[in-house]
């Protein structure tokens, strides 16, 4: 009975990851306008469910998702992408510490959907503009831009910058910058992450520095340690948060079934830099045909 169970439950996500696949396969062809051979389609829907357990006993349960149609034969790269949040609608402190996990886009909370339009450019930058929705008490509209480069440095160093800048009718403008340095040092990836965030209608700058490093145990574990300062300008600009987290990632079934678990130390100064601890927990199926 168990076994049947599993069966299905692995034949549905093998059709659902081929309809997601066809389907942007199908519009792509559509708005090219022309009938085309079918090139790698990057179209994912990521689920996953999440508790995390705090000191003082409280437990939360959460589901995260995020859907993305990939439109790759356009002469822009043209994306629909739903979230259940975006990193601008989150303070610096929140979008930090929930980025432990080893999956880069993990989002969580309420729902959001844009449209996303992608340039390269010969120089190597890469530009991409959004306009959406996000979906909460009442409809919040927004419009974004990015642009991001990646400079080879000296000694195996890489040097990512990354520049946002968005607009929420509900919450005004903001801007993000953030300047990334990666090297591989043995078996182990180091990256260094600095940012600073601008919330315009309430003058606040945030700002954030990451070390992390992250090891590949096997072709189905993984690894990664992480520890940041958290800081913000009101009143002063005094530091928030200092944090340690480490991150364990494992593949439970051929290359879309994963968890994490991530143990937290967390030191906030409103309650005196003591330690809180916390454990996350989190299950993740991805649907996809690449």
């Amino acid at each position: 009975m168990l076994s049947q169970s599993a069966d299905w439950l692995i034949e549905q996500r093998n059709e659902w990851s081929t309809l997601i696949g066809d389907t942007g396969a199908q519009l792509d062809s559509f708005f090219a306008g022309q009938d085309i051979e079918r090139l790698p389609n990057g179209s994912f829907l990521r689920l996953g469910l999440e508790s995390k357990y705090f000191k003082k006993g409280k437990l939360t349960l959460e589901p995260v998702f995020r859907f993305k149609l990939d439109l790759p034969t356009l002469q822009e790269r043209l994306k629909l992408v739903l979230e259940s949040d975006l990193p601008e609608q989150k303070t610096l402190n929140e979008s930090k510490l929930e980025s432990a996990l080893a999956n880069e886009e993990r989002v969580s909370g309420n729902t959001t959907g844009a449209l996303q339009l992608i340039f390269d450019s010969a120089k190597k930058w890469r530009l991409s503009t959004s306009i959406g929705i996000r979906l909460h008490t009442s409809l919040n509209p927004f419009w974004r831009a990015r642009t991001r480069r990646t400079w080879e440095l000296e000694q195996g160093w890489h040097l990512k910058t990354a520049q946002n800048l968005y607009y929420f009718h509900d919450d005004g403008w903001g801007e993000s910058t953030q300047l990334t340095f990666e090297k591989a040092i043995h078996s182990y990836f180091f990256t260094s992450t600095s940012e600073a965030r601008w919330q315009h209608d309430e003058r606040v700058m945030e700002f954030a520095q990451v070390f992390s490093s992250k090891k590949k145990l096997s072709a189905i574990r993984a690894i990664k340690y992480s520890v940041g300062i958290l800081a913000k300008n009101q009143p002063n600009v005094n530091v928030t948060d200092y944090y340690f987290n480490t991150t364990y990632r494992r593949l439970i079934y051929k290359d879309w079934l994963f968890y994490d678990v991530t143990p937290e130390l967390l030191f906030p100064r409103e309650d005196s830099f003591k330690a809180n601890p916390s454990i996350l927990l989190r299950l993740e199926v991805v649907f996809s045909n690449f």
